[in-house]
């Protein structure tokens, strides 16, 4: 199994969830490398998925904001990458971990 020291991360719209990645990372004996979007929009997430990607962390833990254009930066470049919501995987991303929000609208109903 390999072992991982750097996890990538994009830190718009992270709030208080920064320092949560950062302090579990310490704990972890992880480092954590990521690029920062201070007023994200739309044409700001292409430029930040390749900076991120080039960094080369072992792996990327994708937050919301980002398109589906950062799939296959991540897989051209063969890293491991973990993605917020199902929509990234049926792009082809390895995997999605989060709620589905489908069903929670339906149950809010």
């Amino acid at each position: 199994m390999a072992k991982v020291a750097c996890v990538g991360v994009q830190w718009a719209q992270m709030g208080g969830a920064r320092q949560a990645v950062e302090s579990a990372a310490h704990r972890l004996d992880l480092s954590v490398t990521g690029v920062s979007i201070e007023e994200p929009g739309p044409a700001e997430y292409g430029h930040p998925s390749a900076a991120l990607v080039e960094q080369r962390p072992d792996v990327i833990v994708v937050s919301y904001g980002f398109d589906s254009g950062i799939v296959p930066l991540v897989a051209n470049q063969r890293l491991p990458a973990i993605y917020p919501i199902r929509a990234y995987v049926d792009f082809g991303g390895l995997m999605a971990y989060g709620s589905d929000r489908t069903e929670t609208a339906q149950q809010c109903q």
